[in-house]
């Protein structure tokens, strides 16, 4: 039988460098993970636009089917809230893309239970 409770803690963190999509978690072989928040910070003080994937098959195709925020200009911080994505163990995955290299901190929190 499988525990369904979970403990949110830092999943994955990164700064893209480049503009294209960027794999920023995929869900480990042996876990059920839910994704609750993505932090998204611009880290410019000019206003840059990003965009959220949720691959939930492993494609690796990121495009404006599977986004889950497509092209939200920020200047700031924001944080999605009460996302509950689930990605299933070995196949679900979320990237992340910039308007601008190195403009965006993403910071993915959720949690993940081992099969």
């Amino acid at each position: 039988m499988i525990d369904n409770n979970f403990n949110d803690r830092l999943l994955a963190q990164l700064r893209p460098s480049v503009i294209t999509p960027v794999l920023a978690y995929s869900a480990p072989q042996n876990r059920k993970t839910i994704i609750k928040q993505i932090v998204c910070t611009n880290v410019t003080g000019i206003s840059h636009k990003y965009t959220l994937y949720y691959d939930y098959n492993a494609s690796g195709l990121y495009t404006a089917a599977n986004a889950i925020a497509w092209q939200v200009p920020l200047e700031g911080t924001e944080v999605t809230d009460e996302l509950n994505i689930p990605l299933e163990a070995g196949i679900g995955a979320i990237a992340v893309q910039s308007d601008t290299a190195n403009a965006f901190t993403f910071h993915i929190i959720g949690e993940e239970k081992q099969l």
